[in-house]
């Protein structure tokens, strides 16, 4: 019997723990630009934390765009690229919040 499986299927199942947990981040690349990224710094919690460095290992990334697509797969992480149709998610997008 042939099992098919689409990309992001394929990547779950080499990203899963035994129990089929996966520890998910989407990022772009506002998190992977800088000498020292936002996704560096979340990926630095993994080797410092207690008992930890193992969960890098069960870690998905979600790439919305190709500049994050690339950080990812240069670190050698388990990487997605999110491909969407008509919606732009490269760069930094601002919000305001207001109290009354």
């Amino acid at each position: 019997m042939t099992i098919y499986r689409d990309e992001l299927e394929t990547i779950l199942a080499k990203t899963a723990t035994e129990n089929k947990i996966v520890i998910i981040a989407v990022v772009n690349k506002a998190y992977v630009e800088a000498d020292k990224s936002m996704l560096d710094h979340f990926l630095d919690g993994f080797w410092l934390g207690e008992n930890t460095r193992g969960l890098r290992d069960h870690l998905l990334i979600i790439a919305v765009d190709q500049m994050a697509y690339e950080r990812c797969m240069f670190l050698k992480l388990h990487c997605y690229k999110l491909e969407t149709d008509g919606v732009d998610y490269d760069g930094e997008k601002l919000f305001c919040l207001v109290i009354l």
